[in-house]
């Protein structure tokens, strides 16, 4: 019997998670958490916040940005993402203070956006330190030289 690649079984894996999992997930907490915020003050003060975070956010994002190219249809999702995620965060904080906070960090680090991006660097630096592993364990006694010297500096500059 063969055994599917390790790589095949990672990319398997990691599509599940984008493109199942993840969505589900944040869904579920996004949904909690304006669940959490309508019960607090009502369905249409929820909207009401929803729509003035939203506009707000867009305007500030396309007044900063327009002159680097971003556009106005950019700058509406991200002013709409940005205020459906602020309110769902005070509704889960409120719900669980403590936990709330690890929630909405673990949905938002774990993004796949953000994991795509990420990808290039934690590879390099994957390779750079499976290449660096030290060939010998380092020298006690320098580091114990080097460590007298400090303190002996230290007390020289105290005293």
């Amino acid at each position: 019997m063969t055994s599917t690649p390790a790589h095949r079984r990672t990319d398997a894996v990691v599509r599940a998670w984008t493109d199942t999992v993840w969505p589900v997930v944040a869904g579920v907490v996004a949904a909690v958490g304006l669940v959490e915020v309508g019960r607090l003050v009502g369905p249409l003060a929820v909207l009401l916040i929803v729509v003035g975070l939203w506009l707000f956010i867009a305007t500030v994002t396309y007044g900063a940005a327009s002159e680097s190219g971003l556009r106005l249809r950019a700058a509406s999702r991200i002013g709409l993402l940005s205020s459906v995620s602020v309110v769902a965060l005070l509704g889960i904080t409120n719900l669980a203070p403590a936990a709330g906070w690890f929630v909405a960090l673990g949905v938002g680090v774990t993004s796949p956006a953000l994991l795509d991006r990420l990808a290039p660097q934690l590879r390099s630096v994957t390779r750079w330190t499976s290449r660096r592993s030290p060939s010998s364990p380092p020298d006690q006694a320098a580091i114990d030289q080097t460590f007298q010297e400090i303190v002996s500096d230290w007390k020289r500059d105290t005293a």
